[in-house]
């Protein structure tokens, strides 16, 4: 598994260690099942974690994968 670390940005707004690790896992497009599973974690509180992700990081309504985007595209910062 990639490193839980995420971008300041995403630390300052609240992401938890599990969180980052969700956060991945999702980047790499597995199911909220497969995440689940991976972790360890009932498919409930994996879809806890996304939807904690999307209200610090992004707006509700944004898809998981765009989220992810915008968060490495953040983390570059200006060109």
């Amino acid at each position: 598994m990639k490193d839980a670390a995420l971008p300041e940005a995403s630390r300052s707004a609240g992401v938890t260690r599990r969180g980052a690790e969700v956060f991945w896992l999702v980047g790499d497009r597995l199911t909220n099942r497969e995440i689940a599973d991976r972790l360890r974690l009932s498919e409930r509180t994996v879809e806890s974690h996304v939807s904690s992700l999307l209200r610090k990081l992004g707006h509700p309504a944004t898809p998981p994968a765009e989220l992810l985007e915008a968060v490495k595209a953040a983390d570059a910062g200006p060109g």
